[in-house]
């Protein structure tokens, strides 16, 4: 086995990084990614050092990683279908 995979973590990932996630609500916009939009409270805390930037950037790795293998389900109520928004095999 290459590698290990788990999918739809984002509920686990709040808990995990919750001082990230505390900081959130006081970003200027709602749909904030932390990475270059301006009023963001997540970098203010790296520009002060209360937060460290490894951190952040472990989180961001780790939901995209997520957002990459977690299968997205799709069609009608009675005729669901799952894709992957992953790489092809």
């Amino acid at each position: 086995m290459r590698s290990l995979h788990v999918s739809d973590l984002s509920t686990s990932l709040d808990a995990l990084f919750a001082e990230i996630t505390e900081l959130a609500p006081k970003c200027r916009f709602r749909d904030c990614t932390h990475q270059h939009e301006p009023g963001c409270a997540v970098q203010a805390a790296v520009a002060t050092g209360t937060l460290d930037p490894a951190r952040l950037a472990r989180r961001s790795k780790l939901k995209d990683e997520n957002q990459q293998y977690t299968p997205i389900v799709t069609g009608a109520r009675g005729n669901k279908k799952t894709s992957s928004r992953g790489r092809r095999r």
